[in-house]
């Protein structure tokens, strides 16, 4: 990608790392829509489950600090900075159709389940009746 700055001038932006984050975050959404639908395949009542889930943010890099500054591992063309930890990104909202959709007391159920097994507010959650 090619950004042009003030008077047409040209700021070139590295994305060779963008198509591997969208890959990574395509492939977290669909492990946890998975396990959603698991989930929700589990409750009696409930049957041909779809979901959607919709994150917030990326991946976020922690790296390791200390006195002040970050830890940086190794020297010259192969320095990088320590890396403590990846964190996944929050779920923004759920969305769930199913057959049982209807039944309020299998939507209660649902979304308490959901909300538990996730840790997310019940209002991040909705759950429809499907044909």
């Amino acid at each position: 990608m090619l950004l042009l700055g003030a008077r047409g001038t040209s700021v070139a932006k590295d994305q060779s790392a963008e198509p591997d984050a969208a890959n990574e975050l395509e492939k977290y959404s669909e492990y946890l829509e998975n396990k959603t639908r698991q989930l929700c395949e589990s409750v009696y009542g409930v049957s041909d489950v779809s979901v959607l889930v919709s994150l917030e943010g990326g991946f976020e890099t922690v790296y390791a600090k200390a006195d002040g500054g970050y830890v940086v591992l190794g020297s010259g063309s192969n320095a990088h900075l320590a890396q403590v930890q990846i964190k996944a990104p929050s779920i923004a909202g759920i969305g769930i159709s199913c057959r049982g959709g209807e039944d309020e007391a299998v939507r209660t159920e649902l979304i308490s389940l959901i909300s538990a097994a996730f840790g997310i507010g019940t209002n991040k959650i909705h759950i429809s009746a499907s044909d």
